[in-house]
């Protein structure tokens, strides 16, 4: 006698039919006596969760993707990056529009770190002892905020110096986003069962992966055949949907564990960081090659003075990087750096260098995609 349970329910059956309902999917254990000898399949209305039954919790084998809290959690994340990669590609696209300035351009990436960098100090700890689930909340509210304030700006509702209040939308969603991984993060390691975490952590990583790609596309379509204010609509409502999301996630979070005051916490990681020659080394490393060699800020002005394109050509190009990532992290998957791994990360660099010169030496569309695909791969090896 076995016990298939499905859903909500356990069904005791013979062990005669174990093979056909092991044929679709349902989880099988040995049957309690409580079950009876009955020859036929008997329904057993146990209202409780499979995973409470401490008989058949070793016989489970679902996959991760079955957890509908998972599921939420993905969308939650899938939708705010295609969120903020809309708004992102947008933005750039309009500030240019506005100003036809380049430094207009590099102001926008300043606006975003400088709150970033601010917050992210706070921000990890802040999710660890408070609420994680109210923290992704408000963030999402915040990007859906500021799509408001652009719509508003594009509409021509806003008429007084609209470059500050847009600039003001990026530097607000820099501190939003300073808490949207930490709670993602936090929430991913309570939703799910330990054994599921590396699974489900590819299926998360490609959810990103998939928005990093398509978010700038998508941005660059709808500006091309509706307008900005509809991008930034289309954005907005993304944020909404990712808001439901999480808010319809019910997970049980631990009480706050007692740790060191925050700016003793904060202070023990700078120290570990400045103290640790190989982790400084590499870090300042990679952060000068992206600090002045990252192309991806002034886009908006190579495809309006030299390729001539309009916005689906400049969505395309900030998809390239995303799309060099993905193929570098499905390559690196199979064939890992397990050594030398100073040397690829020089190699990394340099070779993150040579596309950046390659990108400016031609002044053709054709060659600026892989230009600006070839420097992410270089980035997904650093990593």
């Amino acid at each position: 006698m076995i016990i298939a349970n499905a859903g909500d329910f356990s069904i005791c059956l013979p062990a005669a039919h174990q093979c056909t309902v092991s044929r679709v999917g349902l989880s099988l254990a040995r049957c309690r006596p409580a079950c009876g000898s009955s020859k036929r399949g008997k329904l057993i209305g146990t209202r409780q969760p499979p995973h409470c039954d401490p008989l058949l919790r070793n016989h489970m084998h679902l996959p991760a993707y079955f957890n509908s809290a998972f599921i939420k959690l993905l969308g939650f994340r899938l939708l705010i990056v295609l969120a903020y990669q809309m708004m992102a590609i947008v933005v750039g696209w309009h500030i240019y529009e506005l100003t036809h300035d380049a430094l207009a351009l590099g102001l926008i990436g300043l606006a975003e770190a400088l709150p970033y960098f601010c917050c992210a100090l706070f921000a990890g700890y802040a999710v660890d002892h408070y609420s994680r689930r109210w923290f992704g909340l408000g963030a999402c509210l915040l990007v859906a905020l500021n799509g408001l304030m652009l719509v508003a700006v594009a509409e021509n509702w806003i008429v007084s110096r609209p470059l500050v209040w847009i600039y003001a939308a990026v530097g607000l969603t820099g501190i939003a986003r300073a808490f949207i991984g930490p709670s993602y993060s936090a929430l991913f390691a309570l939703v799910l069962p330990r054994e599921h975490y590396a699974r489900a952590a590819g299926i998360g990583s490609s959810a990103f992966q998939f928005g990093l790609v398509a978010g700038p596309a998508i941005g660059g379509l709808i500006v091309a055949w509706a307008g900005k204010a509809a991008a930034y609509q289309t954005a907005t409502g993304l944020c909404l949907v990712a808001t439901l999301a999480l808010l319809s996630l019910r997970v049980a979070e631990p009480s706050p564990a007692q740790s060191a005051p925050i700016f003793t916490s904060i202070g023990e990681g700078l120290r570990f960081v400045l103290g640790n020659q190989i982790v400084l080394g590499a870090q300042s490393l990679d952060m000068f090659a992206v600090l002045f060699g990252g192309a991806v800020a002034m886009l908006p002005a190579f495809i309006h003075e030299i390729y001539h394109y309009g916005p689906e050509g400049l969505g395309i190009l900030r998809a390239a990087p995303a799309v060099g990532a993905v193929a570098m992290g499905l390559f690196l998957a199979r064939c890992p750096i397990d050594a030398h791994a100073g040397r690829w990360l020089l190699a990394a660099v340099a070779g993150f260098g040579l596309c950046m010169i390659g990108f400016a030496w031609r002044p053709a569309f054709g060659w600026a995609e892989p230009c600006c695909c070839c420097p992410a791969c270089a980035t997904a090896c650093r990593w």
